[in-house]
């Protein structure tokens, strides 16, 4: 029996390991921006054309996302066989790893080793499988498992937040060797590396039904077409893969728009994603349990997607740009409510024995999402500035009508039986 003590410490310490990841993430928007296109850093030849740099940036920004794919159900499938734990150790031992190659790698202004850190990197962040596994393992009820989701979600919000603030700011000071565009991935190695500590002497197992598995390089893929095949989750995946889609393309491309329209420079967009992020940590962390609690979760979904879907259409209209303040706070609401229901939704419908690998699973079609959005970002974005919102307007729409269909034929189903 775990105690209420180890149990609410390992779920801040769970907690801490998701903000990691998306501070991780986050740190390096403002940096790699800055060392990619900085002609006097050495990153690149002073004569490589913009274009090749770009290239490269998106390499170095998607990289993560490339090797979550195929890391996050093998993590999580692993700590089914062997506990949540080892596992999320393990993985953390890699992150700290990967910060370390991201470290050297800045110092010797070595461009493939950098990518090659990223790529370490994002095999560490796989482990949220392991964390929203651990965070079902806790959680009792669907009300429970609700809040617990919420704070995940908060987690990854102000990892996000303070992310690119954090890297802007630690980039123009450091620590004994450690200086510069070093300083802020040596920071985020050694926290990683104080997590997993904590997490050897005060995280308590959580998981004993244990099930050996075989695992391979390409379970990731393997799950995938397994989980699509099951008829109580592929909707639902379907459904998580056009919201990532469309919430990726949105958030990572709508600085065009506003460029465009409101000549922001770059401390302007910047606070303008701080805040986003900063209302989305605190939507999971304060409003999602209490809307939960008053009304049924699917439904909600269906109004929350429906929603979202207009409310981008909503910025086709040319406005001031104090309205675009103005619109973020329950855009923000409304995506931190539907990332919070689908992950309490897939993973009711998952047995105790398979959370991890089939939340691993939900982790991928994340990452799927966030790969696909810069793979076709390119011609869209040649035709119009507007395509973030036609974009993703029309994904959520989508999305939503994906779960309508669902929702009439399970309601069907009820009644035929």
């Amino acid at each position: 029996m775990i105690s209420s003590f180890h149990k609410t410490a390992a779920l801040v310490l769970v907690l801490m390991i998701v903000f990691i990841d998306w501070l991780g993430l986050g740190l390096a928007y403002p940096m790699f921006s800055s060392m990619v296109f900085d002609r006097t850093f050495g990153l690149l030849p002073e004569q490589t054309t913009d274009a090749v740099r770009g290239m490269y940036l998106g390499i170095l920004l998607g990289g993560m996302s490339v090797t979550q794919f195929f890391s996050a159900p093998i993590l999580g499938s692993l700590s089914d066989a062997q506990g949540r734990k080892r596992i999320l150790i393990y993985s953390l031992l890699v992150g700290v790893f990967g910060y370390v190659l991201a470290v050297i790698a800045v110092m010797q202004q070595h461009l493939y080793l950098l990518i090659t850190s990223r790529l370490v990197i994002g095999i560490s962040t796989g482990s949220a499988a392991v964390a929203s596994a651990y965070i079902a393992d806790i959680s009792s009820s669907l009300e429970e498992k609700t809040k617990n989701f919420g704070l995940f979600n908060m987690a990854t919000g102000l990892g996000f937040t303070i992310g690119p603030f954090l890297g802007g700011k630690l980039s123009s000071t450091g620590f004994g060797p450690f200086t510069g565009y070093s300083f802020p991935f040596f920071v985020a190695g050694f926290v990683l590396l104080l997590n997993a500590v904590l997490i050897l002497f005060l995280f308590k197992e959580t998981h004993f039904l244990r099930k050996p598995k075989k695992l391979n390089w390409i379970i990731g893929i393997h799950n995938l077409v397994r989980a699509f095949r099951n008829p109580n989750l592929r909707v639902l995946f379907l459904v998580v893969l056009f919201v990532t889609f469309g919430w990726s393309f949105f958030w990572e491309f709508i600085p065009v728009t506003w460029i465009k329209r409101y000549a922001l420079n770059a401390d302007g967009v910047g606070s303008l994603y701080g805040f986003a992020a900063g209302v989305y940590a605190f939507s999971s962390a304060c409003l999602i349990r209490p809307l939960v609690q008053r009304f049924k979760p699917a439904p909600t979904l269906f109004y929350a997607l429906s929603l979202q879907g207009i409310y981008m259409f909503l910025f086709l209209i040319p406005m001031a740009l104090f309205w675009v303040w103005a619109y973020i706070p329950l855009q923000q609401l409304l995506i931190a409510l539907t990332v919070t229901i689908l992950q309490s939704l897939i993973s009711n419908r998952t047995s105790a024995d398979m959370q991890g690998e089939i939340l691993g699973v939900l982790q991928s079609v994340i990452a799927c999402g966030f790969i696909i959005s810069p793979l076709i970002s390119g011609p869209l974005l040649g035709l119009t500035s507007d395509m973030p919102m036609i974009i993703g307007g029309v994904a959520f729409f989508l999305a939503s009508a994906i779960l309508a269909i669902f929702l009439k034929r399970e309601i069907f189903a009820r009644k035929s039986k």
